[in-house]
């Protein structure tokens, strides 16, 4: 039985998310303090726990705190735990959260508990019921939720390059491993290329556009069908994503996407990419290099 309609515990818990009336404790609190690079590359948290009750608990080795580290904008989600109240530091490769990344932390218990109680529980709960069987793994306190806004100026960069790659022939191939993504030409082709896009570089715009469209066309393509692959995992709880989350490329890619109002996940990648594409060259921020 729920210990009261509002609550989707079947104990009472220390929750800083609720409203006043969803409180289980007459008094207590659970907050995080944290200070962070400003590319989010490291992230120190600091547990701040005030509860005689559940700090007992944690005393004796009955429980432990962690938090999770969310950006929705990367599919990032993360547990990390605190050992012993202590103030945490965690390190992150540079561009593994994108816009905004949340973290909040848990108390929760590392084994069952019988009969437990606290004089600090509202009357409304003691009226239901004062002594409660805890399961092990349940939750016993939630923090706030602690939200770091990131400044990401990487629209604004380039990220794409062409480069020569031997034996590759009439084939076109496309390298993403790296912050700056790679179009990938035999030498034959990239300077069979320069010598087209100079005949069009002062008379044919028109020409030099079709140019640039059938080079990027394949490439992003390939890319944005990454990204809906990765995004299409993420939403289904799956954990089989590219890993290249965190590359410049596809952060600057994919908040290009975003700026695409009639967007639609739907769409094939070779439709998308020709919307990306669409747009004046001139203006596009996401191409490195011009052959």
């Amino acid at each position: 039985m729920k210990i009261n309609k509002n609550s989707v515990f079947l104990h009472p818990i220390l929750d800083q998310t609720e409203a006043d009336d969803r409180m289980h404790y007459t008094n207590g609190s659970f907050n995080l303090d944290i200070s962070s690079a400003e590319d989010v590359t490291w992230v120190k948290i600091n547990p701040i726990l005030n509860q005689d009750d559940l700090e007992k608990l944690l005393k004796e080795n009955k429980a432990t705190l962690f938090v999770l580290v969310e950006c929705l904008d990367t599919s990032i989600r993360h547990r990390y735990e605190i050992k012993n109240k202590q103030e945490t530091k965690l390190t992150f490769p540079k561009g593994t959260f994108r816009k905004s990344v949340s973290i909040q932390g848990f108390m929760s218990l590392t084994e069952e508990i019988k009969n437990f109680s606290s004089v600090s529980f509202i009357d409304q709960i003691n009226k239901i019921q004062k002594n409660h069987d805890i399961g092990k793994g349940e939750l016993m306190a939630m923090s706030n939720i602690k939200e770091i806004i990131i400044d990401d100026d990487r629209v604004a960069e380039d990220y794409w390059e062409f480069s020569i790659k031997p034996g590759l022939g009439n084939k076109m191939d496309v390298y993403l491993e790296k912050d700056i993504a790679q179009i990938q030409l035999s030498e034959e082709m990239y300077n069979t290329i320069e010598e087209i896009r100079g005949k069009y570089e002062n008379s044919d715009i028109k020409g030099k556009k079709l140019l640039k469209l059938s080079l990027y066309l394949n490439a992003f393509q390939h890319a944005i069908g990454l990204i809906q692959d990765d995004k299409r995992a993420y939403n289904s709880n799956e954990s089989n994503l590219s890993g290249l989350e965190g590359r410049s490329w596809y952060i600057a890619l994919d908040l290009r996407l975003e700026q695409i109002k009639d967007k639609d996940w739907d769409d094939s990648s070779f439709l998308l990419a020709q919307k990306v594409l669409s747009d004046p060259f001139s203006e596009l921020s996401i191409f490195k290099e011009e052959i």
